[in-house]
């Protein structure tokens, strides 16, 4: 989608669900009147391209952001001191991340702590925390990785979509997957890589 397409402006309103990719593994996911994003991260001088989306068009809609872990890339820090003067949205926060959250300045009230295995609900939308196992290159585990990151599965529109963050492919995954709809991929060579990633495709189906 290209920025002066007014994306934001039809989100949720041609289909039950939209989804915007706005990089890395950044989205942002609308439909059954509710709107919320995961592990965003727009201006930054690392980023190769734009947003197809600006910060802007979407914030004043946003109702929660989801991080899954404590990586800059992930839970961004500029991106969320914009969104706490631009929205005024929820952020949830594995408890990994608790104290960054605290130290970012992110208020108590606008801060909701979970952990993996918990399930939760956001204006109507279910949400269930699956844990997250951050891992390395060949699919190793990352010797930083926390077991209270989070991947989360979503409920909206009647679907299940599954956002896994940054994580190798664990049993509870496999588990999951088989009853879900939609499934972010990450085959990068430090998490789910090649290999777990066919084998993720596979259990979906």
């Amino acid at each position: 989608m290209k920025r002066d397409d007014n994306t934001m402006e039809q989100i949720g309103k041609k289909t039950k669900i939209e989804l915007t990719w706005t990089g890395n593994d950044g989205w942002v996911l609308r439909g059954g009147g509710v709107c919320i994003a995961t592990d965003l991260i727009m201006d930054d001088p690392i980023r190769i391209r734009k947003s197809c989306v600006s910060i802007e068009e979407f914030a004043p809609a946003l109702d929660a952001l989801f991080l899954s872990h404590e990586h800059s890339d992930h839970f961004h820090e500029n991106t969320c001191l914009d969104l706490l003067e631009q929205s005024a949205c929820l952020f949830v926060v594995p408890f990994s991340c608790a104290k960054k959250a605290e130290a970012l300045g992110i208020p108590e009230e606008r801060r909701m702590i979970v952990r993996p295995g918990e399930h939760f609900e956001i204006k109507g939308m279910q949400v269930q925390a699956i844990r997250a196992i951050h891992g390395h290159i060949g699919g190793s585990i990352y010797e930083g990785a926390s077991t209270s990151d989070c991947g989360y599965v979503f409920t909206i529109g009647g679907r299940r979509i599954y956002q896994p963050g940054d994580t190798v492919l664990l049993q509870e995954h496999q588990e999951q997957i088989r009853k879900i709809d939609i499934m972010f991929v990450s085959p990068t060579k430090h998490n789910t890589w090649v290999k777990q990633s066919e084998e993720a495709i596979r259990l979906i189906g």
